[in-house]
């Protein structure tokens, strides 16, 4: 045996036999290191949890504040720092005025402002067909079987469906995706598992997926992002081609819609 690899092996049982008071040592060092790594993380979660409540409650007291805004129908929910706003607004001023208020919040990471447009004439029409829509989209996800061991729940604004909660598979989560898609009245849709989500990491997303799909390598495609809204610019060669770059976009995670601006 040559000499390198005889003090290999020396090293190594070296290691393996170490004394009994020092490895008691280094076992105790480890497990307190290990239980205050283990109270730091929680700690930092019970913070977060308590700030984003805490972003929540400010943003809800300076929309009542605002006599721009008619908080009773405006929703905000804080996750992770990014305020979100949900609900539905008389006009478009009011869905911008709702905006600025929630940016000028301190300590807000970002705004994602969901909030729909829909006059008050127009309001109980709307609200009985996404009433609807929920119905239906929920008759739907409970029929198929493939989706019974997930936890889904629906709401819709303005034809706009968001799906919540928890599936057991990114496969299973596209097909509540696609199985809420096909009801009648849908617009749009916005997976809200992930809608905390940067539109630069949208984006990038979105291209990678196109980027890889071999039916779409003659295409030129440009892509942008808004609030988890996605639009498609550029060249396709075909309708097919067009239609498929729109599908491709939508089942990306965090994306609410896709809008096709593209030519052929």
């Amino acid at each position: 045996m040559a000499w390198g690899t005889m003090t290999g092996v020396l090293m190594l049982s070296l290691g393996i036999f170490a004394a009994p008071g020092l490895a008691a040592q280094e076992t105790a060092s480890g497990t307190m290191a290990s239980a205050e790594s283990a109270v730091k993380d929680a700690g930092a979660t019970v913070t977060r949890e308590a700030t984003d409540s805490w972003l929540t409650l400010k943003t809800k007291l300076a929309l009542l504040a605002d006599e721009r805004v008619s908080s009773n129908d405006v929703s905000v929910k804080t996750a992770k720092g990014v305020i979100t706003l949900r609900g539905k607004v008389d006009s478009e001023a009011e869905q911008q005025a709702a905006g600025e208020i929630a940016r000028t919040i301190e300590g807000a990471q970002a705004v994602s402002n969901q909030l729909t447009v829909v006059p008050a004439a127009q309001r109980k029409m709307v609200d009985r067909q996404d009433d609807q829509i929920v119905k239906d989209v929920k008759k739907a996800i409970t029929k198929d079987a493939r989706l019974k061991k997930a936890d889904i729940d629906v709401r819709a604004e303005k034809g706009i469906v968001t799906l919540t909660g928890k599936a057991p598979s990114l496969a299973t989560g596209v097909r509540a995706f696609e199985a809420a898609y096909r009801i009648g009245g849908v617009r749009a849709m916005c997976n809200d598992r992930t809608i905390e989500r940067q539109d630069h990491q949208i984006v990038k997303d979105v291209k990678q997926e196109i980027k890889h799909d071999a039916r779409l390598k003659k295409a030129s495609i440009h892509v942008r992002a808004d609030e988890g809204i996605v639009t498609l610019t550029g060249k396709t060669p075909s309708l097919e081609t067009s239609v498929r770059a729109s599908e491709t976009a939508r089942r990306v995670s965090g994306v609410c819609a896709v809008r096709n601006e593209l030519a052929l």
